[in-house]
This record gives C-alpha cells, structure tokens and sequence, in this order.
C-alpha cells in the first residue's frame, strides 16, 4: 500500500508537470480506469437491441435465385413480423402484436416507389425488399434496421457511461503510471525528464497545443526509441527525432553510453550490462545525426 501511495505521488507529480504524460485512452481521450462499466456496455448492449440489413433485389434476380421468404421471423425467444402497408411503408412489427410498429419507414427515402414484396429470407437473418427491375439498385441505398427490443437495460447502460465519462473520470484522474514509464529503464533515466522539459518548452511557444498535445505510444524498436504522438508540431519532431537518435548509443537497462548491440533482440548495452548476450561493437559513426546536440 505504501508503495502504490508513493507510486501515485510521484505519478501525479510528473503529470501535473508535463500534462501530457497523463495515461489516457488513445481512442477515447479519457484516463484508464479499473471499473467494469465498458464491459458491461460491450457485454450488454448487444442484448438491447436486433439489427438488420435490408438488402434490396430486383424481381429478375429474385426469380433466379429462387428466394424464399417468410412473413416472420423468430430471434431466440423474440419474433418479427415484415411486411408492406398499403400507403407504401416498410414495416416491422413485434410477431405476436402486429399492429405495435418496430419500425416504419417510406420506399421512397430508399429511393424505391413501390415494392413487389418483402420478407425474411428462410436461411438467413435479414430482410429482404423484392422491387421492380426498372429501378436502378445501388449499394448505399441499402438500410440497416436496429429494434430496440429492452430500452430498460439500455438506459441503464447510458447511465453508468455517463457515470463512467464524467464523476468517476475526476478520480481516475490520479494516475499510479505515467506515459514516460513504457520508455526503457536506461533511456528514462539518461534523458525521459530532459526530453520531456524540451518538449513542454516547445508547446509553451505555441498556444493552445499544451492542451491538445497527446502522446499515442512509447516504445523501444530495432534498438531505437520510438516516440508516437498527435496534435504535434514541427519543433516537437525535431526533438523526438534528437532523442531517436541519442538512444541508439545509450544502454537500454542503465542509460550509459552504449558500446555494444546485441543480436537477436536488438538493443544498445553498455559493457557492464551486455551480459552473456551474443553481440557486435556499436559502431557510433553509423549512429551519428546532426540533430544529436
């Protein structure tokens, strides 16, 4: 307990310095949390509801495909009905209850006047609408239908994102990690802190970027440090690229100069950390880059 108390300090610490070390989802923007809340939303929210595609045929192609349909189709324990109203509506009604309406929308905002036909494919799950073959049949003129068959349960899914999203993001918002932590021991301690002092100094010269400026991954690759980001500017890049540079003739496990590249894995290690690994003498001069100050 003490040392995740102290890990938290130290964490919160580096963040409040350089915000944008705070551990947050790339996708999503919020900070990572241990709750269950996305999966529950992942687990359940597919139970809420039914989706379809209804896929459009010509009456030719119906024909020579010699397709079977049926009026209702049964979904587990849940059944539909589909049919055609006589003011031109696709319908979807429950199987049991056919005037409680699913579902209902015009032929003519498919880009259809008038259907010949419609219903469940027997050997499939999704609708089908016979028309015409003088209508000309496009690809997004085709439709996915979604009926919301347990609204309860997705309310109460709306309600704990919505808990997840706002109040428990003010504590999630303590971190016991920070980006720089997925950065090689060796290069956090020779140059992590600098690299990000001259990263903040940049995004202080530009308005608005500190807010903005996202670090997508950190990570060691080919024996090089690999900095991903977003919202960048041209500054940041040629401070990242410095460091990419510098990290290739500094030891991975302890942040001396590196003298040797192992093989295999490849990665820098200075002599006292290359171990029993199989490796070449680093030649520096193949390491040098103008950028490296």
């Amino acid at each position: 307990m003490k040392d995740k108390l102290k890990r938290m300090v130290n964490a919160t610490w580096l963040c409040i310095k350089y915000p944008f070390l705070w551990p947050r989802n790339r996708f999503t923007d919020e900070h990572y949390n241990n709750w269950k809340i996305i999966e529950f939303h992942r687990k359940w929210w597919k139970h809420t509801s039914d989706t379809f595609f209804i896929r459009i045929v010509k009456e030719s192609e119906a024909k020579a495909k010699e397709l079977k349909l049926v009026l209702v189709k049964n979904f587990e324990e849940r059944s539909y009905r589909i049919w055609i109203s006589k003011d031109n509506l696709i319908t979807i009604t429950p199987g049991n209850y056919p005037y409680t309406v699913l579902y209902s929308k015009p032929l003519s905002e498919l880009g259809y006047g008038k259907a010949i036909k419609c219903g469940w494919l027997e050997d499939s799950d999704f609708p089908v609408l016979i028309v015409e073959d003088t209508f000309d049949i496009k690809q997004d003129k085709n439709t996915f239908v979604e009926i919301v068959h347990a609204k309860w349960l997705r309310r109460l899914i709306k309600f704990f994102d919505w808990i997840n999203k706002y109040p428990l993001q003010l504590l999630h918002c303590i971190p016991e990690y920070t980006e720089l932590d997925a950065m090689p021991t060796g290069w956090r301690k020779a140059f992590g802190l600098q690299m990000c002092k001259e990263i903040k100094q940049e995004l202080l010269k530009t308005k608005g970027h500190m807010k903005d400026y996202r670090i997508d991954q950190i990570k060691e690759k080919y024996g090089g440090l690999r900095w991903y980001d977003h919202n960048t500017t041209e500054g940041i890049q040629r401070i990242i690229r410095k460091y990419e540079a510098l990290s290739y003739v500094t030891c991975v496990d302890c942040g001396k100069p590196a003298t040797k590249i192992s093989k295999g894995w490849i990665c820098p290690y200075c002599d006292d950390c290359i171990g029993d690994r199989k490796f070449t003498v680093l030649n520096k001069e193949n390491y040098e880059d103008s950028s490296v100050e």
